[in-house]
Formats: C-alpha cells, structure tokens, sequence
C-alpha cells in the first residue's frame, strides 16, 4: 500500500510518516523542501504542499490513503482554498481514504471531504503537548496565565496524534463512509 502524507516534516506529519513507514508501507513525503526533511530510508521526499496541485497530483499515482492538513503554505499558514480540486484529483488518483489534522480555521478541505466518496477521519486535537514548551519561561518566572481556566483539556503528545491519523489510513473500519 502507498500513502501520501502533507504535511510531512511537521509537529504530527513526521510521527505519520514514522508509524506508516514502520508498518512496512511506502511513504510519499510531501514537504515544501525536500533538501532540509530527513525523512526514513525508502520513504521518497516530494516538494510541494496542498495549495498547489502542480506537485499532488503526480504523487497521488496508485496511492490509497491520504494524510492531509486543512492549510496551505505561505507564512501564515492560511486555510486552503482547493479543497474541491484537491478531492477530485484524490478520487480520480483512485485514493480511498483520508486522515484530516484540522488547524485552527476551517477550509474548504473539510467540506469537499465530506461530500466525497473518499472515507474520511477528522483528528480534532485541542492541544499538543509540544506547547507546553511554550510556557517554560512563564513557569521560571513563577506565573502562567492561559484563557481556558474553565476549560477541561488534555495536551495530547504529538507522537501519539500521528498514530492516530496513519491507523485511519492504515485500518478497515476507522473512518467515516462516505455521503458523496
């Protein structure tokens, strides 16, 4: 089995790319620079991101499930704005099923899954643990403020949300049937 995973050198792309490839399945890594990703042995490095289809479509040949992300490149991460050319060319590619990590603003990645005939799994996490670093310097100065006092949350390690997405892609009856 192939899979594609966006997203490939970031905070949960890498640790799916990890959990495919130790599963023993080819990986097509799509990051924005191939020459600054260290990716395992045998797991091919493709340049591009979701906002252009130029670099996707290429790599969607005999690929069965997709790990995407709802935002593009750029600086600022914007959500993407081709969700409906990026699912035909997934159904046409014949891709069968998609992990989704949501970002903090809907796209129209979300809704153009969802009226597909692809199988699809959102991952939704509130918060990674990686964060957390964030904070170190607050916590030595002896102050944390956060806006979600009221809020019951976990941080979610980064590692364990990118085994969740590559089992979805990887495992019959874990994601949602289509409604496309």
């Amino acid at each position: 089995m192939i899979y594609l995973v966006a997203g490939a050198t970031g905070t949960v792309g890498r640790h799916v790319v990890q959990t495919l490839h130790e599963a023993g399945h080819e990986v097509r890594a799509l990051t924005r620079d191939p020459a600054k990703a260290t990716f395992p042995d045998g797991v091919s490095a493709i340049a591009g991101d979701l906002s252009t289809l130029d670099a996707v479509i290429p790599a969607l040949d005999g690929v069965v499930g997709v790990h995407l992300v709802n935002f593009g490149g750029g600086e600022n991460y914007g959500p993407l704005e081709n969700g409906v050319e990026l699912v035909r060319a997934m159904e046409s590619a014949g891709v069968r099923k998609v992990s989704m990590l949501a970002g903090w603003n809907e796209s129209t990645l979300e809704s153009a899954v969802w009226d597909s005939g692809l199988e699809w799994a959102q991952v939704l996490p509130t918060a990674f643990m990686s964060n957390s670093f964030d904070h170190a310097d607050k916590i030595r100065g002896g102050e944390v403020r956060a806006p979600f006092v009221d809020v019951k949350t976990a941080d979610v390690h980064e590692g364990d949300i990118g085994a969740v997405c590559a089992h979805v892609l990887m495992d019959e009856g874990t994601a949602a049937p289509s409604t496309g």
